[in-house]
C-alpha cells in the first residue's frame, strides 16, 4: 500500500483552505502556511469602535456550491452558516441622478420613472444568450480533464457567439446607455473591461439574476472560521506568521519548503496560493529553469488591484442598500487610466457596501458601516502608493469622497467617526501577489476564461490555486476551480511511481 504524499499548502486564504478540504477529506496530510498574524487571504474582519467589516467577496451567489464544499466533509452547510437572501441586489447611481435597483426579476423592470430603458423581447433574447453561456461554464467545470477542456475551448472558437466581446455583445440587444453600463460592470468584477472580455463571462450575469444574490450572515470571514474548525477536526496543521521563503526542489520535483526563520519541512505535493510569476521569481529564484519560464510569463501581467476606505458613519444613508455602486461619468475614460495609462481614474467607479442594512449589530444604532471600494491598477515595480495621498489636492481617498458627496452622500466627510484606508501597497505587502492585485495576473493579450495552467511547468507535484488559476474571482468559482485542481492532484499522486 503506497504512503499518503504529505501536502503542503502555501496560503490560508479561501483558495488554500478550500483546497485543504478537499485533500485531506480523502486522507491526505495536509499543512497550510499562511505568513500573516490570521488566515483568510483577501477575505478578513476589521472591528473597532462598534463596527464591522468584512473585507473580500461579499456576493455570494450559486449557493448549491457551498453546500456541496460542506458536503464533501459529510457535513451540513446550514450548521455552520445562514444564506440571506438580497433582493434588490444592488442599487446603481448615475452621475445624471437615475438611480436603478438590480432585482431578481430585474427582466420585468423595464420602467423607471416612466422611462423606458430597453426592450423586453431584446433583453430576454440576451438573457438567454447568457443562459447558454452559463450552460457552457458548467461544461467546462464538469469536463473530465484540463484537455477535455481545452477541447470545449476549442469547439468554442467556431461558435459565433463567442467571436464577439462582451461590449460588442451588449450593443447588440442593449441600447440604453445605462443598463449597458450596468452590464458592462459585470466583467469588471473579474478585471476585465468589456470591450476585452470574453462573452463566457456573461455567465455571471445568468447566474446572479437567475440563482440570486446571498450573504453569508455575520459577514463573509464565517465561511472562514467555518472551513478552519471543520479542518481541525479532519486533522490538517494550519500555521499562522510562517513564511515561506523557498520551495526545494530535487530532479525537478518538489521536496520541501525552507520558512524565513530557517525551518525545513518536507513535502511529496506543493499547492502555492501566490500568482504562478510570483511563486518563480520569489519562491524558485534558485530553480535552473526559472529565468526560462519567467521570460515565457513575460506575455502576463498582475490585473488590478483596489482601494479601500473603511468608514465608520454618524448618520444612516437612507438611500443606500447592502450594496451599491456610484457610476462613471465617463466609462471609456476610467477604462483608459486603468488598462492603458496604469493609473487612478479621475472619476471612477465606486462600490458601497453597508453591511449593517442587513446585519446590524455591524454598526452602533443610529450609524452606519460604509465599506468604500473601487478599482486601480496594480504598483509597477518600485512604485509606491504615497504620490496618490500627496498633495492634498491630488489625494485619491479625497477624489472618492468628494464623487460620493456630490452624489447623494451629503456631509460624508463631516460623518465620519472612524477610518482605514488600504491601499495597494498593504495588499501587496498582506497578499504577496504582484503588485497589490486582488486578481492574480492575466495575459496581456488573451482574455477568455480560464486560464493559466495550474500545474507547475518543469516541476513535478508544484500546483497553483487561487485567482490566477480559476474560473473566476468570486466564491463559487474559486471553490470549483480547487475541487477540479484537487481531483487532478489525485489522478497524478495515483498514477505516479
Amino acid at each position: 500500500m503506497k504512503k499518503k504524499k504529505r501536502i503542503i499548502i502555501i496560503g490560508g486564504g479561501l483558495s488554500g483552505l478550500s483546497a485543504a478540504l478537499y485533500l485531506a477529506v480523502k486522507g491526505y496530510p495536509v499543512i497550510i502556511l499562511e505568513k500573516n498574524k490570521y488566515v483568510g487571504g483577501q477575505l478578513r474582519r476589521i472591528q473597532k469602535k462598534g463596527f464591522t467589516f468584512h473585507i473580500g467577496a461579499d456576493m455570494i451567489t450559486m449557493p448549491e456550491t457551498l453546500s456541496d464544499l460542506f458536503a464533501c466533509a459529510n457535513k451540513k452547510m446550514e450548521d455552520y452558516l445562514t444564506l440571506v437572501p438580497l433582493d434588490p441586489q444592488w442599487r446603481m447611481f448615475f452621475p445624471d441622478g437615475v438611480t436603478i435597483d438590480i432585482t431578481n426579476h430585474f427582466s420585468q423592470s423595464f420602467d423607471h420613472e416612466n422611462r423606458q430603458f430597453l426592450s423586453r423581447a431584446l433583453f430576454d433574447q440576451y438573457f438567454n444568450l447568457c443562459k447558454h453561456f452559463y450552460e457552457s461554464m458548467q461544461q467546462n467545470i464538469q469536463s473530465s480533464s484540463f484537455q477535455t477542456f481545452l477541447t470545449q475551448q476549442f469547439k468554442q472558437l467556431f461558435d459565433r457567439n463567442y467571436k464577439r466581446n462582451i461590449h460588442e455583445t451588449h450593443h447588440l440587444f442593449l441600447d440604453e446607455p445605462h443598463i449597458k453600463q450596468i452590464f458592462d460592470l459585470f466583467p469588471m468584477l473579474e478585471s476585465l473591461p468589456a470591450n476585452q472580455a470574453s462573452p463566457l463571462l456573461l455567465y455571471t450575469v445568468y447566474s446572479q439574476l437567475h440563482l440570486g444574490l446571498y450573504y453569508i450572515k455575520d459577514g463573509s470571514y464565517r465561511l472562514i472560521e467555518a472551513l478552519v474548525q471543520i479542518l481541525y477536526e479532519l486533522g490538517v496543521e494550519i500555521r499562522t506568521e510562517a513564511e515561506v521563503c523557498k520551495i526545494l526542489t530535487e530532479c525537478f520535483e518538489v521536496v520541501g519548503i525552507e520558512l524565513t526563520d530557517g525551518t525545513q519541512l518536507p513535502a511529496d505535493v506543493i499547492l502555492s496560493s501566490i500568482d504562478p510569476q510570483s511563486t518563480y521569481k520569489h519562491l524558485l529564484c534558485d530553480f535552473s529553469q526559472t529565468p526560462k519560464i519567467l521570460k515565457k510569463w513575460d506575455q502576463n501581467e498582475p490585473s488590478l488591484s483596489g482601494h479601500f476606505l473603511l468608514l465608520g458613519i454618524n448618520n444612516v444613508y437612507q438611500e443606500l442598500l447592502h450594496h451599491n455602486y456610484f457610476l462613471t461619468k465617463n466609462p471609456e475614460q476610467e477604462l483608459h487610466f486603468l488598462f492603458d495609462k496604469k493609473e487612478p481614474a479621475p472619476d471612477p467607479t465606486v462600490y458601497v457596501g453597508v453591511s449593517s442594512c442587513t446585519d446590524p449589530h455591524h454598526a452602533p444604532s443610529g450609524k452606519q458601516n460604509l465599506l468604500i471600494f473601487s478599482h486601480v491598477p496594480t504598483l509597477q515595480e518600485g512604485e509606491s502608493w504615497e504620490k496618490y495621498r500627496k498633495p492634498f489636492y491630488a489625494s485619491y481617498r479625497l477624489k472618492v469622497i468628494s464623487k460620493l458627496e456630490k452624489m447623494g452622500l451629503h456631509h460624508l466627510e463631516r460623518n465620519i467617526d472612524w477610518e482605514v484606508e488600504i491601499t495597494p501597497t498593504e495588499l501587496k505587502e498582506y497578499l504577496g501577489s504582484a503588485g497589490g492585485s486582488i486578481y492574480g495576473i492575466r495575459s496581456k493579450k488573451h482574455h477568455n476564461l480560464p486560464f493559466h495552467s495550474f500545474k507547475a511547468n518543469k516541476i513535478h507535484f508544484l500546483y497553483f490555486i487561487g485567482g490566477s488559476v480559476s474560473y473566476g474571482h468570486h466564491i463559487p468559482m474559486i471553490l470549483l476551480s480547487n475541487k477540479k485542481i484537487s481531483e487532478q492532484i489525485e489522478r497524478d499522486i495515483q498514477t505516479s511511481p
